[in-house]
């Protein structure tokens, strides 16, 4: 079983390549993929080409990595040669001007990912345009974006929500985001250091137990959530004050956590649409 692939024709002057399904269990960017297809206004793009399921053996064998039990990681396997699907990407990557790679992660809001390095000014500025959420880490990973923008290449990476199933809402909004990714799209990310972009910050769990009971915490900054012990009746309430529209990433619903993990995700400069 391989990849599909499917290829539009438009009347822009950019080569666009859209990517799904580079971890086995990331479904969600498929539904995305499959709402764009033949919605995208074809003066984004000369030509666009959309990967359903980078990762098919992860996929089929519901693992987040390439052909398991070897556990390689597609999102860092690029410098590897003929060692599929990596020679796929290269070939797909080398033939593009732009690149959208969509991932998802549990429990999060909607947003572009990018890392804190010379390009990271230049990402911020596009998504400012494209009027789209972002958050910025520090990573020193060599992934599909990083090999894309080292080659001079636009790239950027998308993710959205829930593992292992279809948040179709999740994919609807993701969708939108590309659509305005590509209407805002640079010639070319330049390379210029920002070292006051701020980071992702990282809240960790102040006990150990079963994480329960959130207030409505999208798009608020009041976050409370109670961690009980197994009976759930013995509990301690948690209460969080954020800057409005910080929140990212959060833990699952009803999920053990262990003291010291993290619990949720924020980030101060995150846009609202």
């Amino acid at each position: 079983m391989k990849p599909i692939i499917k290829r539009l024709k438009g009347s822009g002057k950019k080569k666009v390549l859209l990517l799904s399904g580079v971890h086995g269990e990331e479904l969600t960017p498929l539904a995305a993929l499959n709402q764009l297809h033949d919605r995208l206004p074809k003066t984004c793009y000369k030509s666009i080409t959309f990967i359903f399921g980078v990762n098919i053996p992860g996929i089929t064998q519901r693992e987040r990595n390439f052909d398991p039990p070897r556990s390689a990681n597609v999102n860092r396997m690029l410098t590897l040669d003929s060692y599929s699907p990596t020679e796929m990407l290269k070939k797909e990557i080398d033939k593009h001007d732009i690149v959208i790679d969509v991932h998802s992660s549990p429990s999060i809001n909607e947003f572009v990912l990018f890392d804190k390095d010379e390009y990271a000014k230049g990402l911020v500025a596009w998504c400012n345009k494209a009027k789209v959420k972002y958050a910025c880490r520090y990573s020193v990973g060599n992934t599909i974006k990083k090999y894309c923008l080292a080659l001079g290449k636009t790239a950027i990476t998308l993710e959205l929500n829930a593992l292992d199933v279809i948040d179709f809402d999740s994919a609807k909004k993701g969708a939108l985001m590309v659509q305005r990714l590509l209407v805002a799209a640079p010639a070319k990310i330049k390379k210029e250091m920002d070292y006051d972009i701020p980071e992702i910050e990282d809240w960790y769990a102040p006990e150990s137990g079963i994480i329960f009971v959130y207030s409505e915490i999208e798009g608020k900054n009041d976050v409370r959530f109670y961690i009980s012990d197994l009976t759930l009746t013995d509990k301690k309430e948690f209460r969080y004050f954020l800057k409005e529209e910080t929140l990212i990433a959060f833990p699952k619903q009803w999920s053990w956590i262990n003291r010291g993990e993290i619990m949720f995700l924020t980030y101060e400069d995150l846009r609202t649409v």
